[in-house]
């Protein structure tokens, strides 16, 4: 099923602020799905169209249409983007990703794969596949060792929360552990 997409802009003059200016909406709609946000940009009623711009040629009502120009264009790339990585586009992902509240879902383990993607591309230049097979073996034992203490694999586990109670008798532990606490403070998620 094709979905249609359609960003709107609006004024409610019910809702006017103690200067008599009205709050410019921003209205996403995906396949009979909204969400609403607030462009943040103020209007006199009086200047503001239907079509959703502003009316006139003076320099506030120019500005606001640039403005307005510009949400539209972020809005279509960001749409597009998402479709592409996703394969599917909600008016909420979409408002939350403009906005900048996108959660991003990383756990250790994911970064460690990472890493160890990054590896498997280094064999044979830079690296030998016995350091790839310790790096795979490293990932294996924290893995089971989160499933069997967490019951689960977590969101984000905190290095510090474990690295203290760790006892010196398990260096490798906190050997593996810092190179994790690294990897996320590189990718400045600690």
């Amino acid at each position: 099923m094709k979905s249609t997409y359609r960003i709107l802009f609006l004024i409610r003059k019910r809702d006017l602020n103690k200067d008599g200016l009205a709050n410019i909406m921003v209205r996403i709609t995906i396949s009979r799905e909204t969400a609403e946000f607030s462009s943040k940009m103020f209007i006199d009623p009086e200047m503001w169209s239907p079509l959703g711009k502003a009316i006139g040629r003076t320099k506030e009502a120019k500005n606001i249409n640039d403005a307005l120009d510009r949400i539209k264009i972020a809005l279509d790339n960001q749409y597009k983007t998402i479709l592409e990585k996703d394969g599917y586009v909600t008016p909420d992902k979409l408002r939350n990703t403009y906005l900048g509240k996108e959660i991003r879902k990383t756990t250790v383990l994911s970064l460690y794969d990472t890493k160890v993607e990054q590896k498997w591309n280094l064999v044979g230049k830079t690296i030998r596949d016995t350091t790839l097979s310790k790096y795979l073996a490293t990932r294996k034992r924290v893995g089971n060792f989160m499933v069997h203490k967490y019951k689960k694999e977590i969101c984000l586990f905190l290095y510090s929360e474990y690295y203290d109670n760790v006892e010196d008798r398990f260096s490798f532990v906190k050997f593996y552990f810092s190179f994790i606490f690294l990897l996320l403070q590189r990718l400045q998620l600690y």
